[in-house]
């Protein structure tokens, strides 16, 4: 009997360690992306186009395309914000090059990487900003790229209102699914 208890408090024991190894190991620490590598690649892969304002050159062309097509259902109830875009974009890949601190667009031309912030979050996902410099002007861009340890994916994202210019009245809103290059 003595032995039994001496095998049993053994086998606990073992238990034990086993349930805490285990749990310890499914803590991730994060790392910014900069730190995991200094080349990454990122195609474009989802974008929306929102008509937020009638009077632009836009809400124009959907006056025109009514008139035109009438049966066909461009507007829902007549308003902003109801015209839309989903994925109307041509195929689009960039590089980021911590290292050199910059974008690289796939025509060649770069930004200039300025300034950059990671967030770790507890329960959500973790956000890393990049605030990118044009090269060739004043022109500044905020990115975010959000990490999702479920899914082990980057995401690169940003967002133009309806006033930025060249948006003429359209809020649009474009992600990049991001990898190392390898």
């Amino acid at each position: 009997m003595h032995r039994l208890r001496k095998n049993i408090h053994k086998l606990v024991k073992i238990l034990f360690k086993t349930v805490i190894f285990c749990s310890l190991s499914q803590i991730v620490i994060a790392d910014p992306m900069w730190k995991i590598s200094d080349n990454w690649v990122c195609n474009k892969k989802f974008s929306s186009k929102t008509l937020v304002d009638n009077n632009t050159f836009y809400g124009e062309q959907l006056d025109e395309l009514k008139k035109t097509f009438p049966n066909d259902n461009y507007d829902v109830i007549n308003g902003p914000g109801n015209f839309y875009l989903i994925n109307d974009h041509d195929p689009w890949t960039f590089f980021i090059d911590f290292k050199n601190s910059k974008k690289i667009h796939q025509s060649g031309e770069y930004d200039l990487l300025v300034d950059k912030y990671f967030y770790e979050a507890k329960n959500w996902p973790d956000q890393h900003i990049l605030v990118f410099k044009s090269k060739d002007s004043d022109f500044y861009q905020i990115t975010e790229v959000e990490y999702n340890s479920y899914y082990n994916e980057y995401w690169y994202r940003y967002s133009d209102g309806p006033r930025t210019g060249g948006s003429n009245g359209v809020a649009s809103i474009i992600m990049f699914k991001c990898n190392v290059v390898e």
